[in-house]
């Protein structure tokens, strides 16, 4: 420490002058780069730095006091040289503008936080450093595809973070990004990341379960050291390197999952201080773990849909087909079914032979079930149920969500009984089945 109350170090060797009179944004920055200072320019043990971390984030911001979101707190300097940034979004996101692209400096709101994808026209492409520091407010943030890069120390100390969710797109994040987040429960990094900073989660003592999809080539320097309450880690079988303390700290790791071969695992070189690391289970080659499946095209009654869920392990997606949605008739009380018919909200049962909408609307004894009763009438599995009482023959007006209406013109239910026998129920054919553009 020199006489004037400056000091020199930037975590990586002599670097910038901070003066502790400037401001107290300054203090809070102090605390991550006195960590780095610690780590590296001294041979303390890597436990004990992490255990220093936690006390020096609390000293140095009680002396400060600690600015939620509430007042600001200590985002970083942009490059209009307004410390929140040039401009003002939606959420009290304050944003400046960079070859083009919005740079998130900070936001002033609380709880939780989804990053816009655009800011006043611009895309949103980078989360800059030091943006959320300290941010005691911050309870769960969302950062859509857009977003490239996290920058240093973005996250770092906001103790009410439990919950990030990163989508694919992310290619970065850079280093102490999300460090000292205490409550912070699990985190899952995209496959299209491909450089996770040191001390990226250093600290995350709150932390269960971490998820790396394939891609990442290593994991760096104390990456999750410090992260005592962390049991399960998929380390993907790009990882070639993991480096010196990456799981330094962590006493409750129990399990790796490895999405390669034992061979693979023999190959990645692992530095020191990893022995939570080294005395923990291996398994490889692991099954996947698929997500529930997500309808990403709606079946009709002319075409299927389609589907797609993912593999929480290794991060590959697997692609199904919703099939067409069947109308079918019941022999108990005649009872009309759809199937796959979620996104059915109207319906409209005519007696008689009818080919446009307007004639079934006219029809006699016409039955009308709207989104009202259709929802009413659905199961969990989107299985629509009406029961019609009687036999004859009918025709049906059927609309969908996006506005589709097609036409089943003269089911014929007269001797429907009879003719299947026992039979539970009978699928109708699509003939005479068209698209209603009346």
């Amino acid at each position: 420490m020199e006489k004037n109350g400056c000091f020199k170090a930037n975590g990586r060797g002599e670097g910038p002058s901070f003066d502790f009179s400037v401001r107290k944004s300054a203090l809070r920055k102090a605390a991550a780069v006195v960590l780095a200072a610690v780590m590296l320019l001294t041979a303390l043990p890597l436990a004990a730095a992490a255990e220093g971390m936690g006390e020096l984030i609390d000293s140095l911001t009680e002396g400060a006091g600690v600015l939620s979101s509430a007042t600001g707190n200590a985002g970083g300097p942009s490059a209009s040289g307004n410390a929140r940034g040039q401009y003002t979004g939606p959420n009290g996101i304050t944003y400046d503008v960079i070859n083009g692209e919005a740079v998130i400096m900070y936001s002033s709101s609380s709880g939780e936080l989804a990053i816009p994808e655009e800011l006043g026209g611009y895309p949103v492409t980078r989360i800059a450093d030091w943006a959320f520091f300290c941010d005691s407010a911050l309870t769960a943030v969302s950062v859509p595809g857009c977003v490239r890069s996290i920058g240093e120390y973005a996250f770092t100390a906001c103790r009410s973070l439990s919950h990030v969710y990163l989508e694919e797109g992310l290619a970065g994040i850079a280093d102490g990004a999300f460090s000292d987040c205490i409550v912070l429960v699990e985190i899952t990094v995209p496959s299209s990341v491909r450089s996770v900073g040191w001390s990226a989660f250093y600290g995350c003592a709150s932390m269960v379960r971490a998820t790396i999809y394939n891609g990442l080539p290593r994991i760096e320097n104390s990456a999750f050291c410090g992260c005592s309450a962390l049991e399960e880690i998929v380390i993907p079988y790009t990882v070639t390197g993991i480096e010196y303390g990456a799981f330094s700290g962590c006493a409750s790791l129990e399990r790796v999952c490895f999405t390669g071969g034992s061979a693979q695992w023999e190959a990645v070189v692992i530095g020191e201080e990893n022995g939570p690391l080294l005395n923990a289970s291996v398994e490889y080659h692991i099954l996947h773990r698929w997500s529930d499946w997500k309808v990403t095209c709606d079946p009709t009654l002319t075409n299927a849909g389609a589907k797609t869920r993912r593999c929480v392990v290794c991060g590959v997606t697997e692609t199904g087909t919703v099939p067409k949605i069947e109308v079918v008739w019941e022999t108990d009380n005649f009872d009309f079914i759809l199937y796959n018919a979620r996104t059915v909200n109207y319906i409209r049962i005519a007696p008689g032979v009818w080919t446009t909408s307007n004639e079934i609307r006219s029809a006699p004894g016409l039955i009308s079930v709207d989104k009202a009763l259709c929802d009413a009438h659905k199961d969990a599995n989107g299985t629509l149920t009406y029961d019609m009482l009687r036999a004859g023959v009918y025709s049906l007006w059927i609309r969908y969500n996006g506005g589709d209406t097609y036409i089943i013109s003269g089911l014929d239910m007269t001797d429907i009984t009879p003719r299947i026998g026992a039979v539970k129920g009978i699928t109708v054919t699509v003939d005479g089945l068209y698209l209603d553009d009346q």
